[in-house]
């Protein structure tokens, strides 16, 4: 990595938000939980802005999912390097190589854990950050309207921290969902797919163990290509039914004219999500954005079993060498795992590719003295919770993809920093009339039970109806990402870019 070199014009966009002045904003403090890209993009671009952060996090080195602790064997990016890029100054960072291949490719967690290190270092936010410091309480005073942290640090007694004017909740896949399957007398491992580590792979290939691999999300597909890469084939892949992808060729076409034309054909059929989710899978399969592995023809249109994963040629060539078996789990028993079928999928190690929670229930909220449950409200502009509104959510306020929607976060926090403060009812009324119903223990995107893409255009169009983002925005970036495959934050209507 060379942080002082120059993003080739290529990978630039002069939309990006420019570097802050922020002279408004230097008495007030925000606490960001969560060292991922985009807790680390959002501190970076609140500093920019004249804020004071810090950051915590619970594991030894920043990265979040691209850490050794989450990362699993041969985790890679959905996309490609140039929509993952995080900025400095206004500028893309860029990655150790630019030309157009690499920038094209994905990259894997350790390279991405690397950029992120080096993005630390780069702009000096290490003297801010807390290391193995697990945010354990979130404390609200509403007559100083200041928030306090509970820490701990290791075996040590929990601490104070504070206080903070703002406290942002920035992790999106913070802990594993291991699915509550009753063990009755599986005597082998079974393990969450973040603890899919090289030794993992390594002790597979030479015991020659079965493995039993249970979901069908892109944590189960990259079990499944690892393995094969390996030509392990004693391999059992169980799911309840088959999900949806994106083509990964189709999505990041390299700019060709057939491509950006298909593109063009795409952006309507986000549009027809909005309408009717199993027409748009439908549409979307025919012009060949949407995939579904191991099957010749579709088992199902269903747009609840699309959580926006992309699979490459590579990798579904891999995985359409397995068949799975779709059936529900029971329990696992002494010969591996027993369905709802009657049928037993017999395995020496079980890896549960059942995905993340973002681990806001985790977290123990005192307003005023008493415990408050913040489960299940509706947020206001997707972002505030109204009854706690010191707190922030970050996954929650998804406007887009990728380090840089921490750059739009930033922009939001900035008004919402210097805004006129509302009262707690007038937020709440602002919230309840969301058209997404996600909440800030919801996360749209880890929520099976609803079309992934029309939960996302009913955000967009919260936020348009709020008077906080302009439906011009929503089309720039949309033929921008989709057309031309380049990238830049969204920018808002309201708050300091």
């Amino acid at each position: 990595m060379h942080p002082t070199a120059t993003t080739p014009a290529l990978f630039m966009d002069e939309h990006l938000l420019p570097k802050g002045q922020g002279s408004d904003f230097d008495a007030q403090k925000i606490a960001v939980i969560g060292a991922g890209w985009a807790g680390l993009q959002m501190m970076h671009c609140l500093q920019e802005k004249g804020f004071k952060v810090e950051l915590f996090d619970k594991f030894d080195t920043v990265g979040g999912t691209w850490s050794p602790d989450l990362s699993y064997h041969t985790l890679t990016t959905h996309n490609p390097r140039w929509l993952n890029q995080m900025t400095s100054n206004g500028k893309f960072m860029p990655f150790k190589q630019n030309d157009y291949e690499f920038m094209a490719s994905k990259a894997d967690a350790a390279e991405m854990h690397q950029l992120m290190a080096d993005f630390v270092h780069l702009n000096e936010l290490m003297e801010d950050i807390h290391l193995n410091s697990s945010v354990q309480e979130i404390h609200y005073d509403s007559q100083s309207k200041k928030a306090y942290l509970m820490v701990c640090r290791a075996a040590e007694r929990p601490m104070q921290m504070g206080p903070y004017d703002f406290v942002v909740f920035s992790s999106v896949a913070g802990i594993a969902d291991l699915p509550p399957i009753p063990n009755w007398g599986f005597a082998g491992k079974v393990l969450h797919s973040s603890q899919f580590k090289q030794q993992v792979m390594n002790d597979i290939i030479k015991k020659n163990l079965r493995v039993a691999v249970i979901g069908g999300g892109k944590s189960g597909t990259d079990m499944m290509v690892a393995l094969q890469k390996a030509n392990h084939d004693n391999i059992a892949w169980i799911q309840r039914t088959s999900y949806w992808f994106f083509s990964y060729e189709a999505v990041f076409h390299r700019r060709t004219v057939m491509g950006m034309a298909r593109s063009l054909l795409f952006m309507l059929v986000l549009l027809i999500h909005a309408i009717s989710g199993k027409l748009a899978i439908f549409l979307g399969w025919l012009i060949g954005y949407y995939v579904m592995p191991c099957t010749t023809f579709p088992k199902h249109f269903n747009p609840n079993k699309f959580n926006l994963g992309c699979l490459d040629k590579m990798q579904l060539g891999h995985v359409k060498r397995v068949q799975p078996t779709f059936a529900e789990p029971a329990h696992f028993c002494k010969e591996g795992v027993a369905m709802k079928t009657g049928e037993v999928v017999a395995c020496d190690i079980i890896i549960c590719a059942t995905g993340y929670k973002t681990g806001f229930d985790k977290f123990k909220f005192v307003k005023d003295g008493a415990a408050v449950d913040l489960t299940g409200l509706p947020l206001m502009h997707h972002t505030v919770v109204p009854s706690f509104p010191c707190l922030l959510v970050a996954p929650t306020a998804c406007y887009h993809f990728g380090p840089i929607r921490a750059v739009t976060l930033a922009q939001y926090i900035s008004y919402y920093a210097r805004a006129p403060r509302l009262s707690e009812a007038e937020m709440k009324k602002i919230a309840e009339r969301n058209w997404c119903s996600q909440s800030a223990t919801t996360f749209w995107l880890f929520d099976g039970r609803c079309d992934s893409l029309k939960a996302w255009l009913r955000l967009l169009l919260d936020l348009v109806k709020g008077g906080i983002l302009s439906v011009t925005e929503i089309i720039k970036v949309a033929v921008t990402v989709f057309c031309l495959n380049t990238y830049s934050a969204m920018v808002l209507k309201v708050g300091q870019a």
